[in-house]
């Protein structure tokens, strides 16, 4: 069987009339009986593959990877679902709607829900959001070995595609390549690539799913935002990269934390750490401040060690907001949300940035002034005090060693010098409002 199913309002006054109708036609008896038609034949496909499908999800290239999921529907109208996610499982409803021409839903609670849950403790998405993740679906073609699905919401591309025994058999191995990507809290936070010849920064994000990496090229900085998915032995990037003159498309990672490129037989990248904890950036990022400065607004969508100084991990990390001050002079603002607006913490001026003509290191070295902007609610004003503000956030960000900033288009790390362990990654997305 292979049926193309075509649910645009064009589409459908093609198929039918070849020309233009109205949208009551289109939900007349004929029409609603052809959705049907297809629906069913979409569940009878569904339930009829013994190993059950796979679904690979990028909620959002732009901001976030890859998930794999694995289905199993079942004739009572439920579906067992596993992901690489964590260990959890689940058993779920789904269902059929005509809402927007055929659409599959998964009705309760299930693993893809995880990535649409506003409580950031549940899987640690932004808050309110989650990850833009969604559960229903529009059909839009069904065949015996694919179905193609777009998200009811947002209009992204999903696949079904059938899954294998042995899928479900390796998903602990896509949980183990998953984890191993996750940042190691007593190393440096960011490593280096050598291809070639050619030398790069390669950052990852285990949350996010996304890898990035950027190097040096005369007066500009090369960089790229790599959306990932896990396989049994490797992530693999949406897109491919290339570094000295090798394009390849997957990295991997043993227990050991060494990594190697996955995908190009005979060539391995040389993949190493800072020389030690202290060591600053070997690489330097032209315009990275400038490219900082461009917009005035960033907010903070991950952090690393230390940062709990600035983000109470109980309100979740889109409560801080980082600004880049250009009226005048390079400083910052620290801002953090109350229930009634967002309150200014304290000012930080930039008194130096490397003076090589490149200005990817900062280092704050005032603290001229910290106020309460607005009402703030008791429980934040003890949290976010005189104390931290003075005493502990100064010494955290006037260190002289300063920070180094890496810039990655709409976002940016940047990162504490004194040990490139501590470090936060800002973003134009999803900004507190």
């Amino acid at each position: 069987m292979k049926k193309a199913i075509i649910v645009t309002m064009i589409g459908f006054a093609t198929l039918w009339t070849g020309c233009s109708v109205t949208t009551d036609y289109l939900f007349d008896e004929l029409s609603t009986h052809r959705i049907t038609q297809y629906i069913e034949d979409c569940d009878k496909v569904l339930k009829e593959w013994p190993d059950g499908w796979k679904m690979v999800y990028y909620p959002d290239t732009s901001q976030y990877g890859a998930y794999t999921f694995l289905l199993d529907f079942n004739e009572e109208g439920r579906v067992k679902m596993a992901w690489d996610g964590d260990k959890d499982t689940t058993e779920s409803a789904y269902a059929f709607n005509t809402s927007q021409g055929p659409v599959l839903a998964f009705t309760t609670y299930s693993l893809l829900h995880k990535l649409s849950d506003p409580d950031p403790s549940v899987f640690g998405g932004a808050a309110g959001v989650g990850f833009e993740g969604e559960y229903e679906f529009i059909i839009r073609e069904v065949t015996d070995e694919r179905i193609e699905l777009v998200t009811r919401q947002r209009k992204r591309p999903v696949t079904l595609v059938r899954a294998t025994r042995a899928e479900w058999d390796q998903l602990d191995e896509n949980r183990e390549i998953v984890s191993r990507f996750a940042v190691d809290r007593e190393l440096p936070f960011y490593q280096y690539i050598e291809v070639g010849g050619q030398k790069a920064c390669f950052l990852y994000s285990q949350k996010l799913r996304m890898a990035y990496l950027a190097y040096p090229e005369g007066d500009r900085t090369v960089t790229y935002r790599l959306p990932w998915e896990s396989t049994p032995t490797s992530i693999r990037f949406v897109r491919p990269v290339t570094l000295g003159g090798v394009t390849f498309s997957e990295v991997t990672m043993n227990a050991s934390k060494q990594l190697r490129i996955a995908d190009v037989p005979g060539t391995t990248g040389r993949f190493y750490r800072t020389a030690n904890s202290g060591a600053r950036c070997e690489l330097r990022f032209p315009g990275a401040v400038r490219a900082s400065q461009k917009n005035d607004a960033y907010n903070l969508v991950e952090r690393g060690v230390a940062l709990d100084f600035l983000v109470p991990p109980n309100h979740g990390i889109e409560y801080f907001r980082f600004y880049w001050n250009l009226v005048g002079y390079a400083a910052g603002e620290l801002y953090i949300r109350n229930t009634q607006g967002i309150a200014l913490m304290a000012g930080l001026y930039v008194s130096d940035i490397v003076a090589d003509g490149i200005g990817d290191q900062v280092t704050f070295v005032r603290h001229p002034s910290t106020q309460l902007s607005g009402a703030i609610d008791q429980e934040l004003n003890l949290w976010f005090g005189v104390t931290y503000a003075f005493r502990t956030l100064t010494g955290y960000m006037t260190d002289a060693s300063g920070f180094t900033i890496i810039p990655f288009g709409d976002q940016f790390y940047m990162i504490r010098n004194v040990d490139n362990r501590q470090w936060a990654l800002y973003s134009r997305k999803n900004m507190v409002e």
